[in-house]
């Protein structure tokens, strides 16, 4: 599969566009008001009752985004086909459009020059030099190269260097029971994806004997944050009210320091040292 470069990228965006602009002008011409005439990929339409047009639309597998009672809103990618595009007229209850479809990778920008792009994009070389997964893998591998690595040496820093993550253990991020799931699904179409996050989550409480495990959220700092609060609690719940003293190497992570600030605990930095340090409120 080829990767993005500046010329492919302008022709999905084009494309895009110009089948947005199509639905558009058939919607107008259908007795429906496109609210805005400055637009790229997503249209939002007044009518006369959303929920009709939604439950349409749902029948081919196409969810839109209610506004409200009367307006719905459209938004379209680089995959949409003509077949998508005859649908959601179906939808809207128009069975015949005016034109064909238009789907051209040279369609001109169809909304007002204060929105258009005069610069170039992706200028720098690496946009334009791996076209190819194996290509970018080994341009990856180059740079990894270059940095301190677990398979080499001693790291100081914690899980977000730790994400060795074999292809073999990513290629379940490329099935598209997976990937495909938009953020904003309707919950009775995302059931098997709560179910894997139950699963994990209530295996994860079981090995660690916490009553309850969250996923999110999945940044590192939070996770320290997190982790700092479950520790301040459970000091709390034996009555150690007094240890809150968070000591932090000096050599720490950029996000370690303001974490235990944030839990409401003492912070003291402390110089890297081969003694202990034993402050007396621990």
């Amino acid at each position: 599969m080829p990767f993005i470069t500046a010329p492919r990228a302008q022709k999905i965006a084009q494309r895009v566009h110009g089948a947005a602009v199509w639905l558009a002008g058939e919607l107008m011409q259908g007795g429906f008001d496109v609210v805005s005439d400055d637009f790229f990929d997503t249209i939002t339409v007044r009518l006369r009752n959303a929920d009709d047009v939604l439950k349409s639309a749902l029948l081919f597998g196409i969810n839109l985004r209610k506004i409200d009672a009367r307006t719905v809103s459209v938004a379209l990618d680089e995959r949409v086909r003509e077949e998508d595009l005859l649908h959601i007229l179906t939808a809207f209850g128009i069975s015949k459009p005016k034109q064909s479809p238009v789907l051209d990778d040279q369609h001109a920008l169809n909304c007002s020059a204060l929105h258009h792009r005069a610069g170039a994009i992706l200028t720098h070389p690496v946009f334009n030099s791996y076209h190819s997964e194996t290509e970018m893998m080994r341009y990856l591998h180059r740079l990894e190269a270059k940095d301190v690595a677990l398979n080499r040496s001693m790291i100081p820093l914690g899980s977000c260097t730790m994400k060795l993550n074999a292809a073999a253990e990513m290629m379940p991020l490329s099935w598209p029971e997976v990937n495909n799931l938009h953020p904003y699904a309707p919950a009775d179409q995302t059931e098997g994806y709560r179910t894997m996050f139950a699963e994990l989550e209530a295996w994860l409480a079981e090995c660690t004997g916490f009553d309850a495990v969250s996923l999110q959220p999945n940044a590192g700092s939070q996770g320290e944050y997190a982790g700092l609060l479950a520790i301040k609690r459970f000091h709390e719940a034996h009555g150690d009210h007094h240890r809150d003293v968070c000591l932090i190497p000096t050599s720490a992570h950029g996000t370690n320091p303001p974490a235990p600030s944030c839990a409401a605990s003492r912070l003291l930095r402390s110089l890297a040292t081969t003694r202990a340090i034993s402050p007396s409120r621990t």
